[in-house]
């Protein structure tokens, strides 16, 4: 059962880990919750619709995605986030930290990397955690430094509703 568990569990979201996200971070949206539950500002969000899939824009450089299917079953559920507004933390993680200590924090929360050149990609059962860097070069003729900090983040959570019931489990 445990081997089981081990081979599948990286596929699913667990409560948990959406419990654990939702208490970590400084947002006034927590992942999973139906949209009816906000009250969306005019002036301060723009909304756009898409097919299973509303995103609003917002005025502070916050864009929030929700994620619904087509049938009455489901609602559309608070699913992801790509911000770069300081003013955002994600597990005390915020815009223009530095780098090494947004690893260290992911890694604490169990959070697997996966690097690329332009950002740092993080997993977790089905979350998926996306730190963009910028990047500053420095250094001499014989040793080069690199400082990053962290320029923008991003939030995603899939479900694992086959059935397409709008549960995220």
């Amino acid at each position: 059962m445990y081997i089981s568990y081990k081979i599948i569990s990286p596929f699913y979201i667990i409560p948990s880990e959406i419990k654990e996200l939702n208490e970590n971070i400084n947002i006034p949206f927590k992942f999973a919750t139906p949209l009816e539950e906000y009250d969306f500002e005019e002036g301060e969000w723009e909304r756009i619709e898409d097919y299973c899939k509303i995103f609003y824009s917002g005025s502070k450089g916050d864009y929030l995605r929700f994620n619904g299917y087509p049938d009455l079953s489901s609602t559309y559920k608070f699913t992801g986030i790509i911000t770069d507004n300081p003013e955002v933390s994600f597990f005390g993680i915020h815009i223009g930290d530095e780098m090494a200590i947004a690893k260290d924090i992911l890694k604490k929360y169990g959070y697997k990397c996966y690097n690329d050149d332009m950002s740092y990609e993080y997993y977790k059962g089905g979350i998926e955690f996306n730190v963009g860097v910028k990047r500053i070069f420095y250094g001499t003729d014989t040793e080069e430094y690199v400082d990053e900090t962290v320029e923008n983040i991003s939030i995603q959570i899939d479900s694992t509703d086959w059935l397409r019931k709008g549960y995220y489990k």
